[in-house]
């Protein structure tokens, strides 16, 4: 695992130019790391990560649930249709319930503020942004092999 950091790495290093030893350990042909750092496509667009970070908004029901939230119905309706197209990887609320996490796949971050404008937790102000950053994926197990 530790080859597989170091390469990223040195392969970060060399494209922005800098000195590397020749004694650097490499773990396959460059094009693998690559793949790994830069932004991938999808259809014909090129896709970036982003990372959301959700905060309880004003209509945020304190002692509740995020699933005893209202609008949850519509949120989780949402929430399915992007995860089903590809647009959201990974999401869910911190299991002490100060938020919730979004990893999201899209060309720039006003694509991800656009499409999460219309969430009826946004919407109604049961979820406040907190954070909205590209994401630069080092390690990324679903892209083995």
């Amino acid at each position: 695992m530790l080859s597989a950091i170091r390469s990223i790495l040195f392969l970060d290093a060399a494209k922005r130019g800098e000195y590397i030893s020749d004694q650097c350990a490499t773990i396959g042909p460059i094009e693998d790391a690559v793949s790994v750092v830069e932004p991938h496509r999808k259809g014909n667009r090129m896709k970036n990560t982003f990372m959301i970070l959700w905060a309880s908004g004003p209509a945020w029901v304190s002692g509740k649930t995020v699933r005893n939230q209202p609008y949850w119905a519509q949120h989780a309706a949402f929430m399915d249709r992007l995860f089903e197209n590809g647009t959201v990887v990974l999401g869910g609320p911190f299991a002490d319930a100060t938020g919730s996490l979004v990893i999201v796949e899209a060309e720039n971050e006003y694509e991800v503020a656009d499409l999460f404008a219309s969430d009826p937790f946004v919407a109604h102000d049961i979820f406040v942004l907190s954070s909205l950053k590209q994401w630069l994926l080092f390690l990324d197990a679903r892209r083995q092999g």
